[in-house]
Order: structure tokens, then C-alpha cells, then sequence
């Protein structure tokens, strides 16, 4: 019988640690205990990537994707890179094997970091020359996909303008990219 579960198999599983004990009963009802023996489990770090909201990577930019943490942890990532955090510039699937002190390791479920596509470059119009005829201009652009952004900070396909300046829009997707409309400059005839 093993103590302290009471199981009477020739093999037990321990899952956590604990002391176990073996009595041992012969044929002739003799029986003796062995030692104590302490059985210690040590579980595996469960490794998790932490790479916030958003994986989608827009040309140009790069990542942070961080292991979790845990005292004495070391790490390798996908690629051969031993430290907690690595930065990717690239797609590609990335998981890291999170080992603790004892020996134990587990490997995260990959992050798909994912080429996001980039808006089309907006164009502008305007709806004349700024003047005395016409104090205000209308900016237009046909651009869409994404929220517009004009240099005023203004926001819309259309802006009207009442001052010279330089003026340009800007287009962001849901990924996060963006694309420059070129500038235009109005002059005060």
C-alpha cells in the first residue's frame, strides 16, 4: 500500500509533491514500511508569447515579441535567439521554448506575424486658386480603406481651406499602414 494515497498498485503517479511511503505485507501477513522518500515535481514554465494587439506588420516597421517571464528562465526563439524579447521586421511564425531552472521547458504556441498590405497613395484636388474671388478652397480626395487624416488634422475626404500652406492627407488601413498623399502647396493669388 502506498502511503499517503492508499493505492494498492505496483506503480503509483504523483502529480504534485508530497513524502511517499510503501508498506509492504508478504503471504504470512509480515510487513515493513519503507524509508520516506520525498518526491518533489517540478512543472514546466508554460511559455506564452506576449506581442500585444496587433501582429500585423506594415512594410518598413518592426515588432517587439516578449516572452514571458520567470526567475533563472532562459530562452530560444525561433531563429536561435536566446533573449526574452526579440524584434522580428519580417512575417514568418515565431515561437520561443521557455526552460527554468530545473530543467523543465515548454514551447509557446507560435505568433503569426503577418505582412499587412499598404493603403493606395491618396491623391488631392482643389477646388480652385485661393483669392479675393475665392477666399476658400475645398481639398478633395477620392481615397478609401482607412480612416483620412489631412495635415490640419482634420478628418474626411474633404477639407476646406481658407489660408495658404502646404496640405497633404493621409490614409491609414485597419492594419495599422499608411500611406502620404504629396504635398500641395496653395499660394494667395
Amino acid at each position: 500500500v502506498w502511503l499517503p494515497t492508499g493505492n494498492t498498485n505496483s506503480s503509483i503517479t504523483i502529480f504534485n509533491s508530497t513524502q511517499v511511503i510503501l508498506l509492504v505485507q508478504d503471504a504470512n501477513g509480515c510487513s515493513g514500511g519503507s524509508d520516506t522518500l520525498d518526491v518533489v515535481v517540478n512543472f514546466s514554465p508554460g511559455a506564452f508569447i506576449i506581442s500585444g494587439a496587433n501582429t500585423n506588420l506594415c512594410p518598413g516597421d518592426s515588432l517587439t515579441l516578449t516572452a514571458n517571464s520567470g526567475t533563472g528562465c532562459t530562452y530560444s526563439w525561433t531563429g536561435g535567439a536566446t533573449t526574452q524579447s526579440i524584434v522580428v521586421s519580417g512575417p514568418g511564425n515565431y515561437s520561443v521554448t521557455v526552460t527554468d531552472t530545473n530543467g523543465c521547458s515548454s514551447t509557446s504556441v507560435p505568433a503569426n506575424v503577418v505582412a499587412a498590405p499598404v493603403p493606395a497613395t491618396p491623391d488631392i484636388q482643389s477646388s480652385g486658386l485661393l483669392g479675393c474671388v475665392s477666399p476658400n478652397v475645398t481639398l478633395s480626395t477620392t481615397a478609401q480603406g482607412g480612416t483620412l487624416e489631412w495635415a490640419t488634422g482634420e478628418f474626411g475626404n474633404n477639407i476646406n481651406v481658407a489660408f495658404a500652406g502646404d496640405y497633404f492627407v493621409s490614409i491609414t488601413n485597419n492594419f495599422g499602414c499608411t500611406s502620404f498623399s504629396d504635398t500641395i502647396t496653395l499660394v494667395q493669388s
